[in-house]
């Protein structure tokens, strides 16, 4: 079974122009994917059954914040083209990528500490899961 190192993980957007740039610092990111069930048991039955519902994404990236990351922190505003790769950008690499709109970007200062950036997004469409060639 293979494992692999979080140290690889790649964020990029798509910058206004629609070119796909890597975001600076990038320190972790999450992805959670939710399939809704909807009941449909009807009665008389003895145990409940269901269907799927609507499929949703949702995730989160954090940065060393990095104003002067002009085709990366500063494109995660509004809809954005996103692609996040967990183990790099190899041949054969998975990674996901999906329409997704900015919810939430704030950063964190501490007197003893890096400034952080953080960034959270709603899917707007499909999550894909592709290969890189």
């Amino acid at each position: 079974m293979a494992t692999y190192s979080g140290r690889d993980g790649i964020v990029k957007a798509a910058d206004a122009g629609g070119t796909v740039v890597a975001v600076a610092e990038v320190r972790s990111w999450s992805i959670d994917e939710e399939q809704e069930t909807v009941e449909d048991t009807a009665m008389g039955a003895t145990t409940r059954s269901y269907k799927t519902g609507f499929k949703a994404w949702t995730g989160s990236f954090e940065c060393w914040w990095d104003p002067t990351d002009t085709t990366g922190q500063t494109v995660m505003d509004g809809n954005v083209e996103l692609e996040l790769y967990p183990a790099g950008t190899s041949t054969g690499d998975t990674y996901y990528k999906g329409p997704a709109l900015v919810t939430t970007k704030s950063r964190n200062a501490t007197f003893d500490g890096n400034i952080e950036a953080s960034f959270s997004f709603q899917g707007r469409d499909d999550l894909q899961t592709l290969t890189v060639t």
